[in-house]
């Protein structure tokens, strides 16, 4: 997942330059321009740099509207890339000229999906947001860039800072190092120019720094969480590899043992030690190869399933495939695998004492001490591993399941959500704006399934942010570094009785809480309780965005329930709810409660949204428990592989440990058959083969602990609310593992109380 090969050219290269803040709400586009100028003409450690933004614009004119997402790039960010069109051009210094900028690219999907893969498609038109553009090229399959859901790229006005203010974000910026540069020095470089920006510009740029990181973090979203997490499951799956290798292991030495008499009459006839290993090698290495051929197999069909369950943004570009990388991976682990556990048994099996060998026929030998001391140490390492992959196993599925307890401060069920982009050349007002989505809720609010509707943005919980400055308006400010920080939400007047989040204090919004009067907010309970405790906040009043030129004091008519913004592992922070009315966004998502299922209201939401203006087009339509369950799906997929790895893990180890308890079984015959002929009570036999079984659990179960503990802690960041040193869970997953090993010790011995003294004796 995180090795994968990205569509361009020498990827390891690539840089993405970030802003080490977020964009106050104050600040334009411009800024972002300026410091990709700045960066582009000093910059000495880096060949060259490429900047974009992402968005999205409405095609008509060909059936129903539909809205895509679309990024503006400047000429040479493709090329930058090293990529090349599947046909047509890429752009040009004349597309970056504003007036010229009217061409497009079109993804591969899109070309196939919206074009019917025309080949004579470029130089056709295509109409976005009422204007006209150029089709000029076709990008390949195989690229994606920056989202996997592009479907267009524009050309980026270079001629002037104005034409980006449009754009729904900053514009981002990467780079190429030159050869033999770090990230390192380019980050010192970049720092430092960054540093002179700000001396430049100490009003808006005040505390702003730079980070660098390589293009392939930068397209994976929460990467060093799944860095982490991948790692664990590395480790996780060669556990599994290790225990399936020790029960083979164990397998080849029973089978080099039972074919010891075989190989002492070859020996005998003139074949020498290095020849009976390599045929025994040779027999391991077949078994290797066709398993690492299998499971490439099973692997194919793996992506296939499990491919169109991950999220599709979360990595941005690439795709997951079984690869050369992967299958050259696959071939040397087969390999080693055959080494390790092959060449070990074969040279084992290769001490023959002839004499002895031959003297007892083709009768049982119960082996030599070493070799019965590998069974028992390859038990232990299964048995200790099972432990550690149980342990961690335990602690992700007790830690999802307590994800999945948790409120996330409103109520999901029975919500659908929308969302919708006003197009700013027919709506160029916010106050256009605003009468367009009251008209929809009201129409909406009217369905006879429907209870209430309102609208928001961001959606919560849908991986959208943005951050609001703020302090109170009674402590003490100096300068910007003062202020704090808290998550904000753009909400209609229904927003809080849709969402089902209470309101403790105060009121929520109403239809009187428009431009014309006094500017008003509703925080949250974590706010509220961290700067006014034990007082009633409502009526105090806030500055945001305090020291810089759009500074607004607010006042708090309200205190809402702390509500889960992006994930449900999220600890309390502040929040902040401003009216739509007072400050309009023209992208919403609409929330509708309805009485019933909420995706039997599809259908006449798109039908009152027409009636206003047959246009627009609804995208992202999702009930409110979908995007819930999608900011758990990480947590779920993990816990269900892990889980899965240590069920197999404990299957596997419960099959080694009641193998080797048969395998000695069937090599102690004789003296069960004696020790039963002189007396013994089956419950002595029975307990004389448990009591092995039982040490070598206990033993094994000893050393996994402390391995376990060890490896436990790389999954700290993983857990919700439970420590990785639980108790609970060791002693829980001991006493899983020691209640597998009787069961796999009883049938054996269960088996061993029925010897026959006379058949087993009659094989003397």
């Amino acid at each position: 997942f995180l090795l994968r090969p990205l569509p361009f050219e020498q990827p390891d290269q690539l840089v993405h330059v970030w802003r080490t803040h977020q964009l106050r709400e104050s600040e334009t586009d411009r800024l972002s321009m300026l410091d990709f100028k700045d960066f582009k003409d000093q910059s000495t450690t880096l060949d060259d740099l490429g900047a974009y933004y992402y968005g999205s614009d409405i095609i008509t004119g060909a059936g129903d509207p539909l809205r895509v997402q679309v990024t503006s790039v400047t000429s040479n960010l493709l090329g930058l890339l090293g990529v090349q069109p599947q046909a047509g051009r890429t752009f040009n210094e004349d597309d970056s000229v504003s007036g010229n900028d009217k061409v497009i690219l079109l993804n591969h999907r899109f070309w196939v999906r919206h074009k019917q893969s025309d080949p004579n498609v470029c130089g056709s038109a295509i109409t976005l947001d009422g204007v006209e553009h150029t089709i000029v090229g076709i990008m390949p399959e195989t690229f994606e860039f920056p989202l996997k859901a592009t479907m267009l790229w524009k050309p980026l006005p270079m001629d002037g800072a104005d034409q980006v203010r449009e754009a729904s974000g900053p514009l981002l910026v990467v780079g190429r190092l030159k050869n033999g540069v770090t990230i390192d020095e380019a980050q010192t470089e970049l720092a430092l120019i960054g540093k002179r920006l700000e001396e430049a510009h100490p009003e808006v740029l005040a505390g702003m720094g730079v980070n660098i990181v390589p293009l392939r973090e930068a397209m994976v979203f929460f990467y060093d969480l799944l860095k982490l997490m991948f790692l664990a499951m590395l480790i996780a799956t060669g556990f599994v590899t290790l225990i399936v290798c020790a029960n083979v292991g164990n397998l080849l030495l029973a089978r080099g043992m039972g074919k010891s008499h075989e190989l002492a009459i070859r020996a005998a006839l003139g074949a020498g030690r290095w020849r009976i290993v390599r045929h025994l090698f040779t027999e391991s290495l077949c078994l290797a190869l066709l398993g690492g051929g299998a499971g490439v197999i099973l692997a194919y069909w793996g992506v296939k399933f499990i491919g169109p369950a991950i999220p599709e943004d979360l990595y941005r570009a690439g795709s997951i495939s079984v690869d050369g990388p992967v299958l050259l991976f696959t071939l040397g682990a087969s390999l080693l695998v055959a080494i390790l556990f092959g060449l070990v048994p074969a040279l084992a099996s290769s001490r023959i004492d002839l004499n002895q060998t031959l003297r007892a026929g083709g009768r049982s030998n119960s082996g030599n001490r070493r070799t019965q001391r590998m069974h028992s140490t390859l038990v232990v390492s299964e048995i200790a591993l099972a432990m550690v992959l149980v342990v961690g196993s335990v602690l992700m599925v007790r830690s999802f399941v307590k994800m999945q307890d948790v409120k996330p401060g409103f109520n999901p069920d029975q919500m659908l959500t929308a969302e919708m982009i006003l197009p700013r050349k027919e709506y160029e007002t916010r106050e256009s704006w605003n009468n367009f989505y009251d008209d929809a809720l009201r129409r909406l609010e009217a369905l006879p399934q429907v209870t209430s509707a309102a609208a928001v943005y961001p959606l919560p919980m849908n991986f959208e942010s943005f951050d609001q400055s703020f302090i109170p308006e009674d402590r003490p400010f100096s300068s910007r570094e003062d202020a704090k920080s808290s998550a904000v939400f753009w909400v209609t007047p229904g927003f809080f009785r849709t969402m089902e989040i209470p309101v403790q204090y105060g009121r929520p919004f109403n239809e009187f809480d428009d431009s014309d009067s006094e500017p008003v907010v509703v925080v949250n309970e974590f706010l509220a309780q961290r700067y006014w405790p034990d007082e009633n906040p409502v009526g105090r009043r806030l500055r945001l965005n305090p020291g810089e030129d759009d500074e607004k004091l607010v006042t708090v008519i309200g205190v809402a329930g702390d509500i889960k913004h992006f994930l449900m592992t999220d600890k309390p922070t502040a929040q902040i709810f401003k009216p739509q009315s007072q400050v309009a966004r023209n992208r919403r998502f609409l929330l509708l409660r309805t009485d019933g299922d909420p995706l039997q209201q599809v259908q006449a939401m798109r039908g009152e949204i027409a009636s206003i203006d047959p246009g627009l087009p609804i995208t992202e339509i999702r009930s409110m428990r979908e995007v819930v369950d999608q900011s758990l799906a990480m947590w779920g997929g993990a816990a269900s592989t892990f889980g899965g790895l240590g069920i197999g893990a404990l299957i596997l180890a419960a099959i080694g440990l009641y193998s080797l308890i048969a395998y000695s079984i069937g090599q102690r015959l004789n003296e069960l058959g004696i020790r039963i002929a002189l007396g013994a009570k089956r419950n002595d036999i029975l307990m004389l083969v448990m009591r092995r079984g039982l040490w070598l659990a206990g033993l094994g179960v000893t050393i996994g602990t402390v391995g376990a503990f060890f490896l436990s802690q790389l999954l700290g960041m993983m857990l919700f609310e439970i420590n990785a040193g639980d108790p609970v869970t060791f002693v829980m997953t001991a006493s899983i593992l020691i209640v597998t090993a009787l069961v796999a010790c009883f049938l054996p011995a269960l088996k061993a109380t029925r010897v026959d003294p006379m058949v087993a004796l009659r094989n003397e």
